[in-house]
């Protein structure tokens, strides 16, 4: 799905929600430029959603820079919004949600670096060892002011969210081997800060799994001091198209 007017940022923030409600988390990416301006400047947001199977592409400055109730999104605290080697996107979203980053935030380079890989494991290295997926690199320094977007620049950008959920399910797995819950949390949660990306897993938010949505409760939420823990399953598969 590609997003350039109001009205395509109305139907995308209705189908978000529709598959949040099943599976509350939420990949995010973004494609920005800041080699020629003083400030960085946000050229397109990705989100995926369903465990990767619903991906949308955010035309930004077709929006006039207006994320509207997309935005309102990224801030919900019921929705685990999942990147990789976050720090620069969160600075430059935090610049278009009225100084606030996105939270809360489960960051897969972070994750990683507990579960045995490289502090600076890059996306596409971890795709590949975790999924068994090659990603080509050739957009990475793609011009992303440029329209309208090529198909390749279009499967690039779409491709940098749509493992964002699966990355999550294998890093968990390997966490809860290698650090079982409920101990696990609060000691991720005061990891030390990584240069190139968020302070923690995600303040306040399960380092392991997303809360699940059912009604309003949160039943089941591991909470950072590790008191309790719990894995859910999902609440259905994805709305058709």
């Amino acid at each position: 799905m590609y997003v350039a007017d109001k009205d395509g940022l109305a139907l995308l923030v209705e189908r978000l929600r529709d598959e949040l409600d099943r599976d509350s988390r939420l990949g995010i990416d973004t494609e920005f430029i800041r080699e020629r301006t003083y400030l960085p400047v946000l050229e397109i947001l990705q989100v995926a959603a369903c465990g990767g199977q619903f991906v949308a592409v955010v035309d930004v400055p077709a929006l006039g820079g207006d994320l509207g109730e997309l935005g309102a999104l990224l801030l919900d605290p019921s929705v685990l919004k999942i990147l990789h080697s976050g720090g620069q996107d969160m600075e430059i979203l935090a610049m278009y949600l009225g100084g606030q980053p996105p939270a809360p935030v489960y960051d897969t380079q972070v994750a990683a670096s507990f579960a045995g890989f490289g502090a600076q494991t890059g996306y596409g290295a971890l795709v590949q060892a975790l999924l068994n997926v090659s990603l080509s690199k050739e957009e990475g320094f793609a011009d992303w002011s440029r329209r309208p977007l090529s198909p390749a620049m279009r499967e690039y950008a779409e491709n940098d969210v749509r493992y964002l959920h699966a990355l999550h399910d294998a890093l968990t797995r390997r966490l809860r081997k290698r650090c079982p819950l409920p101990a696990c949390p609060a000691r991720c949660t005061d990891a030390p800060p990584q240069k190139n990306g968020p302070r923690s897993l995600g303040r306040g938010a399960d380092p392991a799994y997303p809360r699940r949505r059912t009604g309003g409760s949160r039943a089941g939420t591991v909470v950072a001091s590790g008191r309790r823990a719990g894995r859910f399953g999902f609440a259905g598969p994805c709305r058709s198209a």
